[in-house]
């Protein structure tokens, strides 16, 4: 009935517009004529298609539930490191995967929940010099949508903003917005006391950052340096944590037997529950 009462519409149009005179094509017929112009109607009356906006593989948000722990592995990550991470996530049931480069990180951050960086060598700008703004721009970025980051020693430098230099200032990755110092200039590794959350603790410490936290906000002391001067942060970065820590709560006995005097190994005490308080903390 509707088509009806349109074709009726079109016929009379088309009438009008020929003045009723004009002589249709040969081998055309009137209702044929009437068909292309109701075509060309509905045509024009045909709303528009809707403009969608393409999508990004890039999550909203971190889903911490079947996210796999990211663990350095590459040039500057110290030996025994990756893996005493690696050992703790697997104690506590998380599954791990290794990134070796700035790029291999970048590509398997869309299916990880926690980020790692443990001890380094001395020299970090082998793997700092490897985050284009671009590259830093997306870790940056998958923390505020609620990813955890652990810097623990020379990872803790790397998450940092940086530090001062007679050069001037060197920088980092600016995941938690705090400088470093050094705490101790002696690099040879040993058992220092630490303030935990307030209880004495002794720790494995090998030449890791103290942080200056005075004014930035958003930042909760977990641990203190004899001297005062924070040994570990959690810093909240949109909806996720970055994590940074000086000494090596990580550390085993074996971390014990290789290392040289003044190491005062009879000091030492097993901190496996403060490493997990740092995972915790991420998930």
């Amino acid at each position: 009935m509707k088509r009806n009462i349109k074709l009726l519409v079109c016929l009379l149009l088309l009438c009008s517009v020929a003045g009723c005179t004009a002589e249709l094509p040969e081998g055309a017929s009137l209702s044929s004529a009437v068909e292309d112009v109701f075509s060309e109607t509905e045509d024009a009356l045909a709303p528009e298609a809707e403009e969608t906006t393409p999508e990004t593989d890039v999550p909203s948000t971190v889903s911490k539930e079947g996210g796999v722990v990211l663990i350095y592995n590459g040039e500057v990550a110290a030996e025994g490191c990756p893996e005493a991470l690696a050992t703790v996530a697997e104690r506590m049931g998380l599954d791990v995967a290794y990134f070796d480069s700035a790029d291999a990180l970048s590509e398997q951050l869309s299916n990880a929940a926690l980020c790692m960086i443990g001890g380094t060598e001395d020299d970090l700008d082998p793997l700092v010099s490897q985050f284009t703004p671009e590259l830093q721009a997306q870790l940056q970025g998958w923390i505020e949508s609620g990813g955890g980051f652990l810097g623990i020693c020379g990872g803790a430098y790397i998450g940092s903003k940086g530090w001062q230099e007679d050069g001037g200032f060197v920088d980092m990755l600016n995941l938690a917005p705090v400088e470093t110092e050094e705490y101790l200039s002696d690099p040879d590794p040993r058992i220092i006391s630490v303030d935990w959350n307030g209880e004495q603790r002794a720790i494995y410490y090998a030449y890791g950052p103290a942080f200056r936290t005075d004014g930035v906000p958003s930042v909760e002391i977990i641990a203190t340096y004899d001297d005062g001067r924070t040994a570990a942060l959690d810093y909240s970065r949109g909806d996720g944590h970055v994590v940074l820590c000086g000494p090596h709560p990580e550390a085993d006995e074996t971390w014990l037997e290789d290392d040289p005097a003044p190491l005062n190994a009879d000091q030492w005490e097993d901190t496996s529950d403060l490493i997990q308080e740092l995972f915790e903390r991420l998930l």
